[in-house]
Protein backbone atom coordinates (compact mmCIF):
# COMPACT_ATOMS: atom_id res chain seq x y z
CA UNK A 1 0.00 0.00 0.00
CA UNK A 2 2.74 2.37 0.74
CA UNK A 3 4.77 2.09 -2.54
CA UNK A 4 1.72 2.65 -4.11
CA UNK A 5 1.23 5.82 -2.86
CA UNK A 6 4.51 6.88 -3.41
CA UNK A 7 3.96 6.16 -6.61
CA UNK A 8 0.68 8.07 -7.09
CA UNK A 9 2.54 10.72 -5.72
CA UNK A 10 5.47 10.35 -7.71
CA UNK A 11 3.37 10.63 -10.87
CA UNK A 12 1.51 13.53 -10.12
CA UNK A 13 5.02 15.39 -8.80
CA UNK A 14 6.02 14.56 -12.20
CA UNK A 15 2.68 15.73 -14.21
CA UNK A 16 3.09 19.43 -12.10
CA UNK A 17 6.60 19.70 -13.24
CA UNK A 18 6.14 19.16 -16.91
CA UNK A 19 2.90 21.53 -16.62
CA UNK A 20 4.90 24.01 -15.22
CA UNK A 21 7.65 23.61 -17.52
CA UNK A 22 4.59 24.34 -20.59
CA UNK A 23 3.53 27.38 -19.05
CA UNK A 24 6.89 29.63 -19.41
CA UNK A 25 7.34 32.78 -21.04
CA UNK A 26 9.27 33.15 -24.08
CA UNK A 27 12.03 35.86 -24.08
CA UNK A 28 11.94 38.14 -27.01
CA UNK A 29 15.12 40.47 -27.43
CA UNK A 30 16.30 42.27 -30.51
CA UNK A 31 17.46 45.69 -32.14
CA UNK A 32 15.60 48.40 -34.29
CA UNK A 33 17.51 50.26 -36.87
CA UNK A 34 16.90 52.50 -39.75
CA UNK A 35 17.72 52.38 -43.11
CA UNK A 36 21.47 53.69 -42.76
CA UNK A 37 21.99 51.07 -39.73
CA UNK A 38 21.47 53.97 -37.40
CA UNK A 39 19.01 52.58 -33.90
CA UNK A 40 15.75 53.98 -33.05
CA UNK A 41 15.01 54.91 -29.61
CA UNK A 42 11.91 55.16 -28.77
CA UNK A 43 9.79 52.46 -31.33
CA UNK A 44 7.14 50.79 -29.72
CA UNK A 45 7.31 46.74 -29.86
CA UNK A 46 4.13 45.57 -29.65
CA UNK A 47 2.22 41.82 -29.22
CA UNK A 48 -0.64 42.03 -31.99
CA UNK A 49 -4.02 41.42 -29.90
CA UNK A 50 -2.44 41.54 -26.42
CA UNK A 51 -1.97 44.19 -23.69
CA UNK A 52 2.13 43.13 -23.92
CA UNK A 53 5.14 45.34 -25.67
CA UNK A 54 7.97 47.69 -24.83
CA UNK A 55 9.58 50.07 -26.03
CA UNK A 56 13.33 50.56 -27.71
CA UNK A 57 16.30 51.78 -25.86
CA UNK A 58 18.94 54.51 -26.52
CA UNK A 59 20.64 51.73 -28.46
CA UNK A 60 17.50 50.60 -30.19
CA UNK A 61 17.42 47.18 -28.28
CA UNK A 62 14.04 45.90 -26.42
CA UNK A 63 13.31 42.97 -25.04
CA UNK A 64 10.60 41.13 -23.33
CA UNK A 65 8.63 37.53 -22.24
CA UNK A 66 5.87 36.65 -23.40
CA UNK A 67 3.55 33.30 -23.40
CA UNK A 68 4.90 30.75 -25.99
CA UNK A 69 2.44 30.83 -29.02
CA UNK A 70 4.55 30.74 -32.79
CA UNK A 71 1.01 32.41 -34.47
CA UNK A 72 2.38 35.52 -32.24
CA UNK A 73 2.47 38.71 -34.44
CA UNK A 74 5.20 41.56 -33.29
CA UNK A 75 3.86 44.66 -34.50
CA UNK A 76 6.88 47.72 -35.01
CA UNK A 77 5.88 51.45 -35.09
CA UNK A 78 7.66 54.51 -34.71
CA UNK A 79 6.38 58.04 -36.15
CA UNK A 80 7.80 58.91 -39.71
CA UNK A 81 8.83 54.99 -40.27
CA UNK A 82 6.21 52.25 -42.01
CA UNK A 83 4.58 50.10 -39.21
CA UNK A 84 6.08 46.24 -39.63
CA UNK A 85 3.86 43.21 -38.44
CA UNK A 86 6.73 39.98 -38.03
CA UNK A 87 5.93 36.74 -37.36
CA UNK A 88 7.22 35.25 -34.07
CA UNK A 89 7.65 31.82 -35.11
CA UNK A 90 10.42 30.49 -33.80
CA UNK A 91 12.68 33.49 -33.26
CA UNK A 92 13.51 35.03 -29.88
CA UNK A 93 16.06 37.56 -31.20
CA UNK A 94 14.99 39.74 -34.06
CA UNK A 95 16.80 42.19 -36.15
CA UNK A 96 14.35 44.75 -37.71
CA UNK A 97 14.95 47.67 -39.83
CA UNK A 98 12.24 50.32 -40.70
CA UNK A 99 11.82 52.32 -43.40
CA UNK A 100 11.03 56.07 -43.68
CA UNK A 101 7.73 56.89 -44.66
CA UNK A 102 7.30 60.86 -45.61
CA UNK A 103 3.33 60.94 -45.57
CA UNK A 104 1.74 62.01 -42.35
CA UNK A 105 4.62 63.88 -40.71
CA UNK A 106 2.94 67.72 -41.97
CA UNK A 107 0.19 66.49 -39.86
CA UNK A 108 1.76 66.21 -36.38
CA UNK A 109 1.71 69.09 -34.02
CA UNK A 110 3.55 69.72 -30.60
CA UNK A 111 1.69 70.97 -27.79
CA UNK A 112 2.86 71.71 -24.50
CA UNK A 113 2.25 68.22 -22.69
CA UNK A 114 1.88 66.15 -25.69
CA UNK A 115 1.61 65.69 -29.50
CA UNK A 116 -1.71 65.39 -31.81
CA UNK A 117 -2.18 64.97 -34.97
CA UNK A 118 -4.45 67.93 -36.78
CA UNK A 119 -8.00 66.42 -36.85
CA UNK A 120 -7.85 65.82 -33.32
CA UNK A 121 -7.39 69.40 -31.85
CA UNK A 122 -9.88 71.37 -31.22
CA UNK A 123 -7.97 74.75 -30.42
CA UNK A 124 -6.39 77.51 -31.95
CA UNK A 125 -2.77 76.68 -33.72
CA UNK A 126 -0.38 79.00 -34.50
CA UNK A 127 3.13 78.85 -35.76
CA UNK A 128 6.44 80.69 -34.91
CA UNK A 129 9.56 80.91 -36.54
CA UNK A 130 12.37 80.49 -34.06
CA UNK A 131 15.00 82.52 -36.16
CA UNK A 132 14.92 85.23 -34.35
CA UNK A 133 14.06 84.35 -30.96
CA UNK A 134 18.01 83.74 -29.89
CA UNK A 135 18.85 86.97 -30.49
CA UNK A 136 16.93 88.37 -27.85
CA UNK A 137 18.00 88.72 -24.40
CA UNK A 138 15.80 87.62 -21.35
CA UNK A 139 15.57 84.84 -18.95
CA UNK A 140 13.75 81.55 -20.81
CA UNK A 141 12.66 80.76 -23.73
CA UNK A 142 9.07 80.90 -22.68
CA UNK A 143 9.62 84.99 -22.28
CA UNK A 144 11.05 84.71 -25.68
CA UNK A 145 7.96 83.93 -27.01
CA UNK A 146 5.82 86.43 -25.89
CA UNK A 147 5.00 89.16 -27.71
CA UNK A 148 5.42 86.69 -30.71
CA UNK A 149 2.12 85.59 -31.41
CA UNK A 150 -1.16 87.40 -30.45
CA UNK A 151 -2.65 85.72 -27.28
CA UNK A 152 0.68 84.09 -25.79
CA UNK A 153 1.82 85.76 -22.72
CA UNK A 154 4.68 83.98 -19.87
CA UNK A 155 5.10 84.88 -16.73
CA UNK A 156 8.64 84.25 -15.07
CA UNK A 157 8.01 82.33 -11.72
CA UNK A 158 9.50 85.12 -9.65
CA UNK A 159 9.83 84.37 -6.16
Amino acid sequence: MKEVLRKIVLMFLLIFISWNSWSQDRPISGTVVDENGLPLPGVSVKVQDLPIGAVTDFDGNFSFSLPDNPRTILVFSFLGFVQQEIPLGDQSTFHITLLESATGLGEVIVVGYGSTNRENISTAVSTVDVGNIGTRPSCGCGVNLTGVKSGFECYPDVR
